[in-house]
């Protein structure tokens, strides 16, 4: 009796030591009954919830590992040109000068038109942006000249629609008078574009005053000259992110793509808070705007065996399964699958020691799961 109870105090102490030289936290479930349907049920379903909760503390608690990369916006965009004249319901080819950032086009009407455009087409995805231009003309023989530029929903170009239907118009220039002499004016404006937006410089005059002879050229240089979208952050989506300076706090708000409306500030320099469970674990002073991204990574270690780890130690073998974002946590037949916010790598098999390691995030995190 003496040698028996010996050797479990040994067994104790061994098991024991075993588990203070794990290098992470330590889980044991004690089943009185393992073998009964609501112990299967209940160890299947522990085990599934406490490989979910140590996941995210993997996640969360390796702040101090973090990285954070801001990236502007690059204001890249270049506006591809075409022109047309309208009469009287549809567009007719012409020539047009451009070099991407700069187009022109002049001409002595043939063929009287309503309008003459040139324009560019704005595909879709493209974060908006506001567009500052240079403009000018030059004509003479001109009456009831309309001058301006336009913004329309959709492709305008690629469908050939009228360019100025259902649209915003900016008016430059007007005059209703016949010029004995030249006139010419230039001037600067800036319009607010997104995706999937059609904008055209127009000038509209009524073919009958361009019966006998009109001449008119006009031509504009665009920049980019800051992008409107939201200033973004990437982070995992069990994660909060909110913006504290001496003057405002923004959030906090939810990953994967926290978004900020930074135009009544400008440039603001304050700090960026990441939160999980209501504390904060990371956090990054710097300047941010509209139009920029910042990405946080958990961790950027390499190889797999530096990454923090959680060992998970079941008194019971646990087999695991795993797909992307879902797991299957198995116990003497009894199931349990769990969509998880955080996507798994796991290396399949039945264990009573499982090994979670952090692989990183870029909007969402990488959990390899395998056994020990």
């Amino acid at each position: 009796m003496e040698k028996a109870l010996s050797q479990t105090i040994i067994l104790a102490v061994m098991i024991t030591m075993f588990a203070l030289s794990l290098p992470s936290i330590i889980y044991s479930f004690n089943v009185f009954s393992q073998y009964s349907n609501y112990s299967k049920a209940k160890v299947t379903f522990d085990a599934a919830q406490e490989i979910y909760a140590d996941a995210l503390s993997l996640i969360s608690e390796n702040g101090n590992q973090s990285s954070f990369v801001l990236t502007k916006d690059s204001g890249s965009f270049e506006p591809n040109w075409v022109c047309g004249n309208l009469w009287p319901s549809a567009f007719s080819p012409c020539s047009l000068d451009s070099n991407g950032t700069s187009a022109w086009r002049s001409f002595t009407p043939n063929t009287p038109a309503w309008d003459y455009v040139m324009e560019f087409y704005v595909p879709k995805g493209t974060a908006s942006f506001l567009l500052k231009f240079s403009w000018w003309f030059y004509g003479y023989g001109l009456y009831n000249l309309i001058f301006g530029a336009e913004v329309g929903k959709g492709n305008l170009v690629g469908k050939g629609d009228n360019a100025w239907t259902n649209a915003v118009f900016y008016e430059f220039y007007y005059s209703n008078e016949l010029f004995a002499e030249p006139v010419s004016d230039s001037g600067q404006a800036s319009v607010a574009l997104t995706g999937d937006e059609t904008f055209a410089l127009d000038a509209q005059i009524p073919p009958s005053d361009c019966a006998n002879f009109c001449y008119f050229s006009f031509g504009m240089s665009v920049k980019v000259i800051t992008s409107l979208a939201n200033f973004t952050v990437l982070l995992p989506t069990n994660l909060q992110v909110q913006l504290v300076s001496s003057n405002f706090k923004l959030g906090p708000k939810n990953g994967p793509d926290a978004q900020f409306d930074l135009s009544r500030f400008g440039n603001v320099t304050a700090t960026l808070q990441i939160i999980y469970d209501s504390k904060v674990i990371a956090q990054y002073t710097s300047n941010f705007s509209n139009g920029e991204t910042l990405t946080y990574y958990v961790t950027s270690l390499y190889p797999y065996s530096e990454l923090p780890k959680i060992t998970i130690l079941f008194n019971v073998p646990i087999a695991i399964t795993g797909k992307a974002n879902d797991i299957s946590v198995e116990y003497l037949g009894d199931n349990v699958s769990l969509a998880l916010p955080f996507k798994t790598i796991v290396t399949t098999g039945t264990s009573q020691t499982w090994v979670l390691m952090l692989l990183g995030c870029q909007k969402q995190c990488e959990v390899i799961i395998s056994p020990a």
